[in-house]
């Protein structure tokens, strides 16, 4: 067990470094540009903004990886992100050695790197909200289809470009948009979802005698931050009455175990037994 924690902390590490590098490197690159008054030079600009985008995407697999979601996929994530950035350099700098219909074989290459690259860390992050109301659930899935919905046009406007439909600037402008609107929306509401309602049994000025772990020190403390009155050890005190998962009812004083309001099963924790009930 500790042996396979050491190596989740550097894998972790790992990426971490990796990203940093990747921006050194392209930071260093436009300082060079910058420096040797070659700003501008179209060469440095798509170099720096090559590795930039690949470091982001890395970093976005990394992250949902971390977390033990879509593994496989966030791997070939990784896979897809190497070599979008091993295409872009050979089309940087090699591309006036490249015949035609190789070049243009290059070209969707690029594009279809790039749209997967940033389509799947992307899906894998929403994937990363989590809601309990039915309708929040389907605003994710939606939210993470529209995204492989919108990747998938990308991806055949690059491989069909000669053949397309009238439509289908309309159709990719469609589905650009709710994929966005997803993108942005999803972990507001997930945070939303994650606020706890106000109490209604607890009064918000509550005190609350707590002994001090460090120092023995019993005091009392208001909800929120606080801090020993005398090591100064660091307290955060929350006050979360329990709730229907379904419909958020307050179960107050529940003695089954289903919300009275829409018959949702409970926690056994959050049920008044004799066991719990305080005496009078």
């Amino acid at each position: 067990m500790f042996w396979r924690r050491i190596v989740v902390v550097n894998y972790r590490k790992i990426f971490l470094v990796a990203f940093i590098c990747s921006l050194a490197a392209a930071a260093g690159i436009g300082v060079f540009g910058i420096v040797s008054s070659r700003y501008g030079d179209g060469h440095l600009l798509a170099t720096m903004a090559s590795i930039a985008l690949f470091s982001l995407t890395a970093l976005g697999s990394a992250i949902v990886l971390d977390k033990r979601k879509w593994r496989i996929a966030m791997m070939t994530s990784f896979g897809v992100s190497a070599v979008g950035l091993c295409l872009f350099l050979v089309m940087i700098y090699l591309r006036r050695g490249i015949n035609s219909p190789y070049d243009q074989y290059l070209t969707q290459a690029m594009g279809l790197s790039a749209t997967l690259a940033v389509a799947m860390p992307l899906g894998g992050l929403l994937a990363m909200t989590r809601f309990e109301q039915s309708g929040f659930r389907f605003v994710r899935i939606a939210s993470i289809a529209m995204v492989f919905i919108a990747a998938g046009i990308i991806c055949l406007g690059i491989i069909a470009f000669d053949n397309l439909n009238s439509d289908y600037p309309k159709l990719l402008g469609v589905a650009v948009i709710l994929a966005a609107l997803g993108t942005i929306c999803l972990p507001v509401l997930h945070k939303i979802a994650g606020m706890p309602p106000p109490c209604e049994t607890v009064a918000s000025d509550l005190l609350i005698t707590v002994i001090c772990p460090r120092c023995s020190l019993s005091q009392p403390l208001t909800t929120g931050e606080s801090r020993c009155a005398q090591c100064r050890l660091r307290f955060v005190i929350e006050v979360e009455e329990p709730r229907c998962p379904k419909c958020r009812y307050l179960l107050y004083q529940l003695t089954e175990p289903r919300c009275p309001e829409c018959g949702t099963p409970v926690d056994n924790s959050d049920i008044l037994t004799p066991a719990n009930t305080p005496a009078v």
